[in-house]
């Protein structure tokens, strides 16, 4: 376990495994409604399931990437940050059109997940924004 010990590595993994869930559960809920905009015709019970599967290989892998560098101790460069969350987000609102194709809903581009994500990342960057103007920074 190199320096991080067993101890410091088991609380680690606990609060990986935490933030990966809380990020699940959170934005499947929210692109589940903005979803929901979208593809009215879609149950919003099934885009939440819709949403959460898209979600969470997607999480999963970006999760199993983390502890295999940590492991290794290797850092993903800070430049690559940007580039790998694009991806994932791409490969989300890919998933969640394939899933959807299912119900009727046109895959033609831009499919609605690629809408449902545009429209995550401009509500998160909203909130990044608020809260920066908010403390002053």
């Amino acid at each position: 376990m190199g320096a991080l010990g067993s101890e410091g590595f088991a609380a680690a993994l606990a609060t990986m495994f935490f933030y990966f869930l809380a990020t699940l559960v959170v934005s499947s809920a929210i692109c589940a409604l903005l979803a929901k905009v979208f593809a009215m015709q879609v149950p919003f019970r099934r885009l939440i399931v819709t949403c959460f599967k898209a979600f969470f290989p997607v999480l999963l892998l970006a999760l199993a990437g983390h502890i295999v560098l940590t492991l290794a101790g290797l850092r993903i460069p800070s430049g690559l940050n940007a580039p790998l969350a694009l991806a994932g987000d791409c490969a989300v609102g890919w998933l969640i059109t394939r899933d959807l194709k299912a119900y009727g809903v046109p895959a033609k581009f831009p499919g609605v997940g690629a809408k449902v994500m545009t429209c995550y990342q401009a509500l998160i960057l909203a909130m990044v924004v608020t809260v920066i103007v908010a403390l002053g920074a």
